[in-house]
């Protein structure tokens, strides 16, 4: 499994590599493993990618919910 990512506009929990295969289809940076952004494949909402500790501490937090 990859990483997991949740998208802040509808909470949807979803492996990046999902995300890029589906959502961001047809976009170039989506081929660029740098790149910063997600897109979300159930609303469409976009937004940036955290690393590292914060990451980490977001995705506990969304896991305790």
């Amino acid at each position: 499994m990859g990483k997991i990512v949740v998208c802040p506009n509808c909470k949807f929990k979803f492996d990046i590599g999902y995300g890029r295969a589906f959502a961001c289809r047809g976009c170039l940076s989506s081929a660029i493993e740098s790149c910063g952004m997600a897109k979300c494949p159930k609303c469409g909402n976009e937004f940036p990618i955290q690393s590292g500790a914060a990451w980490e501490n977001d995705y506990r937090k969304n896991l305790s919910r």
